[in-house]
């Protein structure tokens, strides 16, 4: 399959039921479960060799990705709350309602550089497990042809 029929950016990519190779499940559900994977590409080709060191490589690739993932979580909902902080100034005592507005103010720009950089950490942990995936599906296609 060609990638501009992967980019092509058709709907039908949108539901796995209408995906016809594992290479679309793979681009359009980069969260498929590796044991999930690795049954359909043995129910498919009927692997002769062995794939545990792969399925072991996708696992670890998945758990990291999915660390990042909820790593990701957090630091959305922790930006999501440092920006009400300054609301507190509101209610407050006045001694402390400057401190709090300032405490805020400056906690706000860490604060969306992190989830940045979670968020660019997670996107590249995302591409590498997907291209794994098509590597190994791939290779397991070829071993068959």
């Amino acid at each position: 399959m060609s990638s501009a029929d992967l980019n092509n950016g058709s709907p039908d990519f949108r539901h796995p039921e209408k995906a016809d190779s594992v290479d679309e499940l793979t681009r359009v559900y980069g969260g498929i479960a590796p044991r999930i994977f690795f049954s359909q590409l043995v129910q498919d080709f009927r692997p002769m060799r062995s794939l545990q060191p792969e399925l072991e490589r996708a696992s670890f690739l998945y758990r990291r990705m999915r660390a990042y993932r909820f790593s990701l979580w957090f630091w959305s909902v922790i930006s999501i709350l440092v920006p009400t902080l300054p609301l507190l100034c509101l209610i407050s005592p006045a001694d402390l309602g400057l401190a709090w507005f300032v405490g805020a103010i400056c906690a706000e720009g860490p604060t969306v550089l992190v989830l940045w950089k979670v968020h660019h950490k997670w996107i590249y942990c995302r591409r590498d497990y997907t291209r794994w995936l098509r590597l190994v599906h791939r290779r397991v296609a070829e071993e068959e042809a």
